[in-house]
This record gives structure tokens, sequence and C-alpha cells, in this order.
């Protein structure tokens, strides 16, 4: 199955943090972890003229120590010096930026609530987990050999609020005496009216005879609507315990 790619959107997180960076005089990586208590911050990459930052602000926006921020006293080619001491230990890897005093006005008027952005008034950030949804669309104790479910068999799938994902889980049991398994037909519609003719997407299970199987494929979710239908490819057994489960993400 030929799946359409899913365009990957940046988390509110990284839009925040790459605006944040955009407006900063200066940013970078930290080189070398610093520990609680020291007034130092490395980042070996940089080529600065002395004391240029002098009476800045830095500000440490993710990694560890994140949150924490001091007006720069002094530095040097490669280093800032804070006018006082961290409270937290600073890793390697963590990301700064160095901002003018009306960038850092504009941060807390922007995000801040007009109050300086801190440890106890930190950067907005989204950690609500996504939901998901499982909904079981098609529940059939039996498909007779030979034949196809019908659209009315199956609740419709609605992705009108753009979801982030979509998976439709296929359970079903075999006769012991089939030799074929089951074809998945999956049908969109603008409306959740006028239902596609042709299948938007088709797969066939996996096969066991006397089995119960259960197979899962994951979709993207361009359509507005969707429903699924089953195909008994067996000309002589009926598939009992036929259900589908289509889960959405937010």
């Amino acid at each position: 199955m030929t799946t359409p790619q899913q365009l990957e959107l940046p988390s509110y997180e990284t839009v925040l943090l790459e605006a944040i960076r955009n407006i900063a005089i200066d940013s970078g990586i930290v080189s070398t972890a610093v520990g609680t208590g020291g007034n130092a911050l490395p980042d070996s990459t940089k080529r600065w003229v002395g004391n240029i930052h002098r009476n800045r602000l830095v500000k440490i926006i993710k990694g560890q120590g994140a949150g924490q921020s001091a007006v720069i006293l002094a530095n040097s080619a490669d280093a800032l010096v804070i006018n006082g001491v961290w409270l937290e230990t600073i890793g390697a890897g963590a990301l700064y930026v160095i901002l003018g005093v009306d960038d850092v006005q504009a941060l807390a008027d922007a995000f801040g609530g007009g109050a300086i952005i801190s440890a106890t008034n930190p950067l907005p950030v989204d950690i609500t987990p996504a939901q998901k949804t499982t909904t079981q669309i098609i529940n059939l104790a039996s498909l007779a050999a030979a034949a196809t479910s019908t659209l009315a068999n199956c609740t419709a799938v609605d992705l009108r609020g753009g979801p982030g994902s979509l998976t439709l889980t296929v359970v079903a049991t075999y006769n012991a005496a089939a030799v074929l398994g089951l074809r998945v037909h999956v049908r969109t519609s603008r409306d959740n009216a006028n239902w596609d003719t042709e299948d938007w997407d088709t797969w066939v299970a996996g096969f066991t005879a006397g089995a119960t199987i259960r197979e899962t494929e994951n979709y993207a979710t361009d359509p507005m609507f969707l429903k699924v239908l089953i195909e008994n490819l067996d000309a002589g057994q009926a598939i009992t315990g036929l259900a589908v489960h289509s889960s959405v993400g937010a």
C-alpha cells in the first residue's frame, strides 16, 4: 500500500523558539556545562569583539538550565561573564539568546503578560498531551462467502477537524475451511453523502485458515470523510466477528 505523504508542521514550541532567535542580537549553543554558582557561559564557536555584549541580557531558552537569565557583565571572544551567578547548572548543548533592552521588553509584552520572563514567569509552551479517539466503524457478526459489506454498514470517519493521524484496524475470524482472506476498500467523500465510486486505497489482509487476524494500516488525513468496505475473497466460507476500528489523533 502506498500512503500519501503527510505534511509535517512545526510544533508551537519550535515556532516560538525560532521567533525569539530571530529578534535576538545573537544566539548560540553552550559548548561546556556550567555548574551552579558559576558566572560564565562558554560558546567555542563564537569570535566576539571584547565586551560587545556588556549590559545586554542572556537567556537560556532550551536545554538544561532553561528559563534562567542574567545581565552580561563582560565577554571575551568565546564566553560571556554574567553579573551574578547561575542558580542552576547549565548543560552543554543548551540554547541561549542575547537580547537588547528593547527585545527583552518586547518578549515580556508578547509572552510574559508585561512582566519579564523568568523561572517564575516562563515562556508559554503547550505541553498538553495529544488526544486520540478510537471508534468501531464496522461491526458485523458475519460476512457471507464472496460478499462485500456496504457503505451503510460503516460509520463515517469525520476528518474535517484536520486531525494529525489516522489508523484503521481490521479484526476478522476465518473459517477453518477457508482458502482466501479479505480485501479492505477505503472510500472517501467530501460531504458524507456523495461517496467516491473508486477506492482511495485497497489492501489485502493477512490470512490463516481458522485464525483471528488483527491488522492495522496508517493513513493520511487529507479526505473530509472516510468509510471502509470489506470484501470476502473466499467463495465458500463466511467471515465471522468482523470489525473495523478507526483511531484518530489530534
